[in-house]
Parts: C-alpha cells; structure tokens; sequence
C-alpha cells in the first residue's frame, strides 16, 4: 500500500509539474473557457443557451506481462454532457458516462493465492456527475463539480462498488495567452484512502498554432498545422478501480490499474463541432493490483511497456 501511495504523489507531482472527461468519471480537470484565438469567446459571453456534446472513446493495449502475468486490454467508453446557462455568468453541465473493459490475464492463479482459473473478463464502470461555472469577471471564473461512479465485475455488489469525487477551484486569464487554474480535488477509491490533491493548471497559447495546457490528469502540447487538422504530444495519469464479484475464493474483491502513459496523435477537425483523434502511446508506468475486500493486498505487478492505440470522437450541438 506505502509503493502504491507513493506512486500516486509521484504521478500527480510529475503530472503537474511536466505539463476532461474520461468515460469513467475522473475529471480532476475543469475547463472554463475556449481558447481566445481560436474561437474569440470571452469569460463573461455565451453563444448558446443549451449545448450537448457526445463523445466515444477507444483504447486498445498489445499484450504486455509483468511477474507471471501475461495482460490484453481493450476499452470502449462512451457518454454525452450537457450544458445549459442560467445566466450569461452561471452555467451548469451534466455529464453520463459508461466504460467497458475486455482483460485478458493468463497466470492469476499463479500470482494470487487462492485463484484456480483465471477468471477476469468485463469489467464495467458508470459514471455521473454535475458542475456549476461562474463567470465573475471578464477575467476570472470559478468552477465546481461533483462525481458519482459504479466501477464493477457483473455479479458484483452494486453499492460496495460506488466511488465519488468533488472539485472546486477558478479560472483566471491572466492575458489574452495565458489561463491559470487553481483549486482542490478529492476522490475515493474502493477500499482505499481517498486521493485528495490541489488543482494547478497552466493554459498558454503563444500563438494561433501552439497550444499548452498543463495539469492533471493530462498535459498537452498541440501544434495547430491548419484549421482541420493538429499534432499533439501528451501525458496522462489514470488510475481504475472495479469490485468484483468472486477472485477464487476471495468474494467482493478488488482490481485496480494504475498507469502513467506517454502518447502522441493528430487530430482532425471533422466539423466545426466535431473532432476526432488518433493517437499511439507508450505507458511509462503501468501497476495491476488485486486485495481483498477489506482493502488488504493479495498481489501486485508491474507491467513491461507495450504501445497502445486510441481512438476517440467527439460532437457538439
């Protein structure tokens, strides 16, 4: 528990110091504002009273191993959000979600005690939650938003397997390229201590072909090549846990994966609402876990690197 621990604060320092909406509710980051050469918005301006945006999201990893684990994963997730304002300076947004995860492990029964077969197959995770943004100034905005997930094995004990979160922080525009974000974010985990960090991000568009944008969970540099089509080199930080419903004999376990990645993509604007993304990555650090119902540790390796592909779309109207 102390490595895995310590793996969490290394990767939200690197995170935040290298430098939103995943399908399975970690949204550690809020976005308060467009980018100021690309759609000329301002804090204090709404063009719609209501927008909606769905998006899809797929991931698929080559085989990797780690110990005497041999590991496949495949992810689809998708979900809409909506957003409606109240006012020109208060807003709110909700978003639904769900994420499906194919694992493939052979050697379970040789890394946890107790295991005969090896029996993990489709882990499933919903999630919901709201947001409020308030525009005080031309300069600044404050943003909040709570979270609600079901990360679970079918069979699993649906309320054993609820995770939550909540963020509050603000927005400030320092200059026409550069938005500061500050706040404080907590989430909790299934049979494990909550993950209660500060929010710092840094938004910097020095001209109308670069664009950066540092925190947590993701860091990204994009190189503009056109009106339709962008480069971007990115790192992330995720971390999943799922309840299951039976590891050998160990009833209401607990699967985690935690992985810092590497990736780099293009992305074509489809639409002037609609975008898709490529992108191939490397994990730098990748750790499955299994404990028992009570949060105690049946087994954990680390995974050798391996590349991965994603692909996601999203649509706005």
């Amino acid at each position: 528990m102390l490595k895995t621990w310590v793996m969490h604060m290394m990767a939200l320092i690197l995170v935040c110091a290298a430098s939103n909406r995943p399908a399975n509710g970690q949204e550690p980051g809020e976005d308060v504002s467009q980018s100021p050469y690309r759609s000329g918005e301002r804090l204090d301006e709404r063009e719609r009273e209501i927008d909606l945006e769905f998006f899809l999201d797929s991931v698929w990893f080559s085989k990797t191993d780690g110990g005497d684990l041999d590991v496949s994963t495949s992810r689809i997730g998708a979900g809409v959000e909506a957003e409606y304002a109240l006012s020109a300076k208060l807003s709110l947004t909700g978003t639904f979600g769900v994420e499906r995860s194919f694992y493939d492990i052979d050697g379970l029964s040789q890394t946890v005690p107790g295991v005969i077969t090896d029996d993990i197959d489709v882990l499933d995770e919903y999630s919901f939650s709201v947001g409020a943004r308030y525009v005080a100034s031309r300069d600044l905005a404050y943003f909040a938003r709570g979270s609600l997930s079901y990360a679970f094995e079918g069979g699993a004990n649906l309320p054993d397997a609820i995770k939550s979160g909540l963020i509050l922080g603000a927005r400030y525009r320092h200059s026409r390229e550069v938005g500061l974000r500050f706040g404080l974010a907590a989430f909790t985990r299934i049979e494990e201590n909550a993950l209660i960090f500060p929010v710092l991000g840094l938004d910097w568009q020095p001209d109308e072909d670069w664009t950066v944008r540092v925190g947590f969970p993701e860091t990204r540099v994009e190189r503009h090549l056109n009106d339709s089509i962008s480069l971007y080199l990115g790192g992330r930080f995720d971390f999943r846990d799922y309840r299951l419903d039976r590891l050998g004999t160990w009833d209401d376990a607990v699967f985690r994966e935690d992985m810092i990645s590497l990736e780099v993509g293009s992305a074509w604007q489809i639409s002037e609402r609609g975008e898709l993304r490529l992108g191939v990555g490397l994990p730098v650090y990748r750790e499955v876990s299994f404990d028992d119902s009570s949060g105690h540790e049946l087994a954990d390796e680390n995974l050798d690197i391996s590349p991965y592909l994603s692909l996601s779309l999203k649509v706005g109207f």
